[in-house]
């Protein structure tokens, strides 16, 4: 644990004049959830879940940058690491008050106990960055989420709703589609749990198939969707000083360590693979537009808060396709650094903190109003 102690003055713009004086980051280790996780038929998708945690060096790395943003600003920095959900809880309830903020920075998969530290400072009124397990628990169901936004006119991908065998719902008609492949994923874990080598294939029967053992192997539904050849993009936003959320496409290609460029990610445990963003290229206009309306309407129907990555799949025409959105995205350089410089910003680390910012500067209105709930 580290903390840099200078001072810093924060005037909100609301008539009042506060001090946000110590940023607390929290992140779960890889393996202290395990000891608690039920539910499961077999050892393989815990091995998995515990992959998908934040690894030490990344952790390691983001702490770095936003410590040395908070240090230049003079606010305090707390790094805490999650062994259990009670250790976690008797160290953070001393540190709550009008002038903290808590960024739990691991995935926040509902199924991690850093999910369950994310609710408990929800409900003890603290003031905190990022998404409640609320909003992760509803946008982490990729099959509601493409429902809700092709209702607004955002296209997506034939997607069937599988509990093992049974088909239980579907988007869009199967026999219309001009793709033969399919591509199956549990709906609601993320992080490319359940995804290997073997998730694309051309036969609906295999596909049922890879649902079933999903099912069996991780207790939830699958997603079924047409498999689309070409290539993804990550949006990468954050909510900027305009009052709007600002936004980054990149295109990311997936290659193992040896350089074999893969069609999809898959999970860290079956590949050890590598993510390499670029630009887009010239003539990409269509596919901004679209990623445009895709952060509009996410915005509008209340799914983003502080910061997120919306996936996009783009065809061998040049048509997009909305994925999946990530309210809680481990912060890496790689999606977050072309829009810290988009935003003239020198550092991943200081884009962040000035979204911090403002997030602590919009809550602590909430608190001076005595609409918190205290925690006893």
């Amino acid at each position: 644990m580290s903390f840099f102690v200078v001072n810093l003055r924060i005037i909100g713009g609301y008539g009042t004049l506060r001090k946000l004086q110590r940023i607390i980051l929290a992140a779960e280790t890889q393996s202290a959830w395990i000891r608690k996780a039920k539910g499961f038929q077999s050892t393989a998708p815990l091995n998995q879940l515990r992959h998908n945690l934040p690894p030490p060096s990344e952790v390691a790395d983001l702490v770095s940058e936003i410590s040395r943003s908070a240090a230049q600003l003079g606010i305090d920095f707390d790094f805490i690491t999650i062994d259990s959900v009670s250790d976690a809880i008797e160290r953070l309830k001393p540190l709550i008050s009008e002038q903290s903020l808590f960024w739990i920075i691991s995935d926040g998969r509902i199924f991690h106990c850093s999910a369950w530290i994310c609710s408990w400072l929800a409900m003890s009124g603290a003031i905190y960055f990022g998404a409640d397990t609320t909003l992760q628990s509803i946008t982490d169901n990729k099959y509601i989420m493409s429902s809700i936004l092709k209702e607004h006119e955002i296209k997506v991908p034939y997607s069937a709703l599988y509990r093992g065998q049974e088909r239980v719902a579907y988007i869009g008609d199967p026999k219309k589609s001009e793709y033969s492949a399919y591509f199956v994923k549990p709906n609601c874990l993320g992080s490319q749990i359940g995804i290997n080598m073997g998730s694309s294939t051309s036969s609906l029967k295999d596909a049922v198939d890879i649902s079933r053992k999903i099912y069996k192997d991780y207790n939830v539904e699958a997603i079924v969707q047409e498999f689309i050849p070409g290539y993804d993009i990550r949006i990468a936003l954050i909510d900027g000083e305009s009052g709007s959320f600002q936004h980054h496409p990149s295109c990311i290609t997936v290659s193992t360590r040896k350089g074999e460029r893969l069609s999809f990610s898959v999970n860290r445990e079956v590949s050890d693979r590598e993510w390499y963003r670029s630009d887009l290229p010239d003539g990409s206009e269509r596919i901004l537009t679209f990623c445009q309306n895709v952060v509009d309407q996410s915005c509008k129907l209340g799914f983003i808060r502080d910061y997120a990555a919306i996936d996009v799949r783009v065809d061998e025409k040049g048509n997009p396709y909305f994925l999946e959105c990530n309210l809680k995205p481990f912060v890496d350089t790689v999606s977050f650094s072309p829009l810290a410089k988009l935003l003239g910003f020198n550092s991943v680390g200081d884009l962040f903190i000035s979204a911090i910012l403002r997030r602590y500067n919009k809550s602590v209105i909430a608190w001076d109003a005595g609409h918190r709930m205290r925690f006893s």
